[in-house]
């Protein structure tokens, strides 16, 4: 789990107490913080490093998701690594099911499906592939990163998270595709990811631009023929960012979610 230091201490603590509180525990927790932290979190953390034998704590430099990402990797003990991101909530069965789902269709790597709760009312379940095909690597992410396991010799074998500002796991996935890894999707959901009023504004900025075009390049060199259909669905993509906020929320919830009740 990396944190950084803009994340809320009651979204902190909720996502800490959903991995804590899980009907299987780790065997190792490794925590990565990505910068400096307040105090009252900072404080909350040591209380939870002494309670928790295997909680495990490493204060880094602001160093980027992805070198935070690498770094707890390489900290791992295990081959066997489940992510889990700072600011969602782990459904209490969500460990012990994947574990034991991808172990039995022996994968390197598994994702899920995740509940999108927007401003605490309404409730969307992000649309995935069970077993994610080309065709869905390139429309986009086909996994949903915080809900990922994944084989720890065979990602450093690829060389890890590449540096490519909010596309880091997305290159990822892509390489590990490409080079025939084992991926697939549990169809049902086990994480929440909540969702704030700046979720769409987030996503139209210049860095989101500029990740697209890096992530292109990248997958250019992997393939020069994916990449080159990657190409013309990046040019999509980047139109679809300068596109106002209410045709963008329509995309998200209507076209690529599924509306439930919570």
């Amino acid at each position: 789990m990396p944190i950084h230091k803009s994340i809320q201490f009651f979204e902190l603590k909720r996502a800490i107490n959903s991995c804590l509180e899980n009907s299987l525990l780790p065997d190792q927790f490794l925590i990565v913080i990505n910068g400096n932290l307040d105090n009252q979190k900072k404080s909350y953390l040591y209380y939870l490093k002494k309670k928790f034998k295997f909680i495990e704590i490493f204060y880094c430099k602001k160093i980027g998701i992805h070198n935070a990402l690498n770094y707890g990797v390489d900290k791992s003990k295990y081959n066997i690594i489940i992510r889990a991101d700072s600011d969602d909530v782990n459904f209490k069965n969500r460990f012990k099911k994947q574990l034991h789902f991808f172990i039995k269709n022996k994968l390197d790597i598994l994702g899920a499906v995740n509940i999108e709760v927007y401003n605490k009312n309404s409730c969307y379940i992000k649309k995935i592939n069970e077993k994610p095909k080309l065709i869905n690597f390139l429309i986009r992410n086909p996994l949903n990163h915080m809900t990922v396991v994944f084989n720890k010799k065979k990602i450093k074998k690829l060389g890890l998270y590449p540096s490519i500002n909010l596309k880091e796991d997305y290159a990822l996935w892509f390489k590990a595709y490409i080079n025939n890894l084992k991926i697939q999707n549990m169809v049902e959901p086990l994480v929440y990811t909540y969702i704030d009023s700046n979720f769409y504004n987030r996503r139209k900025n210049f860095i989101s631009f500029f990740s697209e075009i890096k992530l292109t390049m990248f997958i250019f060199k992997l393939n020069y023929f994916i990449g080159t259909i990657m190409t013309f669905i990046t040019f999509l993509r980047c139109f679809i960012l300068i596109l106002p906020n209410k045709f963008l929320k329509n995309l998200y919830k209507i076209i690529l979610r599924k509306k439930i009740n919570k």
